[in-house]
């Protein structure tokens, strides 16, 4: 557990006891979405292609889930950093109920996302059948899934980032061996009988691995284990002012992210212009770039969870240090991840996909998202403090300006206007990235989020 300490040498360790066990655990699962893609793509290129669009569509549904997610980290955060140990548990206790609910609400609207947009994106049956094979089940045991963000966003408020990294662990571990086991009819390399499910197979075990974490960290809150002890009574006991709160104090982050994925099934659409193939390797970049967002996932947490516990306990006068530390420790992170990238390429692409074609279209893409990625760093970096704050208006607002105001028309005059090459859907990352980075730092500086308590 991480105790509040207010000396910088204090922080800088606290900071590292937290962002270092979400970074591993963030890389875990990384690594699983990595080589689930790599099952998928023994399938077909095809396949490949109708997961992607399934997991734009999906990412748009769970928005739902980022509501909570991201009010909890300020709420909880804050709370126990105040030492208010009974109002912690209760926090702790209707988030989770909260989520439950809400993500019933996200399943109907993925299926009716599924059902209505997945034609607009391609008229492939190969690929829209592996879509709703995939995503039909996904979308059934979602519960279980938005359950195990609330229990992970608890353990971290509360000083516990290695627990959290433990269930991700399982989740996936269980997901490795599962996915071969369900998706073939001959396991490859042991020759032994599978199940034969295709991609419907790579769903199940995702479900399976999600509801065994969410049972066992479930076990760690109502045991007492992990500092709070939640109850079964209070789980089922509903609290509207406390839910209101935590829609009001997330709903902002949560429409960033909301844009944030629309933008994402946009780009879907624009890269579809190219062809099917280009679609694979946005699949394939997202799952990549998702594992080298790992550092800064990781001080994204850490600094957000930290700057919430010491707005808590009354002291705003060393946040600025701490966001500045998340930065730092992002950049440092992603440069290093970034370096491997941009010499091998080629051979990243390979670990995927054996098509020369998307190998080709995949190489540079890969190296214009670089400069991107070490942008992000630094603007999710000093977005710890409204995170942490839940002054989250601010978060909202950059995205906007960087993504529909600069980003989305650019790609629109690119891809459907002047028909240049792909490259210049990548590049348009990089724009975006430099009118975020500088619409994070105004508020910062301004410093409004010092003041806020939730």
């Amino acid at each position: 557990m991480v105790k509040i300490q207010y000396e910088k040498k204090h922080l800088r360790r606290a900071m590292w006891h937290l962002s270092l066990p979400t970074m591993i655990g963030y890389a875990l699962q990384s690594v699983y979405d990595m080589v689930d893609l790599v099952w998928i793509g023994r399938i077909s290129s095809e396949a490949v292609a109708g997961v992607t669009i399934f997991s734009m569509l999906f990412w748009i549904g769970t928005v739902l889930n980022e509501i909570m997610n991201t009010s909890g980290i300020s709420m909880i955060s804050q709370s126990y950093g105040r030492n208010e140990n009974g109002k912690t548990r209760e926090l702790i206790e209707q988030s989770i109920t909260g989520k439950i609910l809400i993500s019933v609400l996200a399943g109907i609207v993925i299926a009716l996302l599924l059902h209505f947009l997945l034609p607009h994106f391609s008229t492939d049956p190969h690929v829209t059948g592996a879509a709703k094979n995939y995503g039909l089940i996904r979308i059934l045991f979602i519960p279980f899934l938005f359950g195990s963000y609330s229990v992970n966003t608890a353990l971290r408020s509360i000083g516990h980032a290695r627990s959290p990294m433990v269930l991700m662990l399982i989740t996936s571990v269980i997901n490795l061996v599962l996915d071969p086991v369900f998706m073939f009819d001959t396991i490859p390399f042991l020759g032994i009988k599978g199940l034969g499910l295709g991609v419907a197979g790579a769903a199940y075990a995702t479900a399976i691995s999600t509801i065994l974490a969410f049972i066992v960290g479930m076990y760690l809150l109502l045991s007492g284990r992990r500092n709070e002890r939640i109850t079964l009574r209070g789980l089922f006991r509903f609290n509207p002012i406390i839910f209101r709160r935590f829609i009001e104090v997330g709903m902002p982050a949560a429409a960033e992210n909301l844009f944030r994925n629309l933008m994402s099934l946009l780009l879907v659409r624009f890269v579809a212009m190219y062809g099917t193939n280009a679609i694979t390797t946005a699949g394939i970049g997202t799952r990549l770039f998702g594992f080298a967002y790992v550092p800064i996932y990781g001080g994204f947490m850490a600094g957000s969870t930290l700057i919430a516990q010491l707005l808590g306990a009354e002291h705003p006068e060393v946040t600025r240090f701490v966001a500045g530390l998340s930065a730092r420790l992002s950049l440092a992170g992603i440069a290093i991840l970034s370096l491997f990238a941009g010499l091998f390429p080629a051979q990243l692409m390979k670990v995927f996909i054996d098509d020369p074609v998307v190998i080709g279209m995949g190489v540079p893409m890969i190296r214009i998202l670089i400069p991107a990625l070490l942008l992000g760093a630094v603007s999710m970096g000093y977005a710890t403090a409204f995170i942490g704050s839940g002054y989250n208006r601010p978060f909202l607002i950059a995205s906007i300006v960087a993504r529909g105001i600069v980003q989305l028309p650019f790609i629109f005059l690119c891809a459907a206007i002047l028909h240049w090459p792909l490259e210049w859907i990548w590049g348009s990352f990089i724009l975006a990235g430099i009118v975020e980075i500088v619409m994070i730092l105004i508020p910062y500086r301004i410093g409004h989020w010092l003041h806020i308590r939730v």
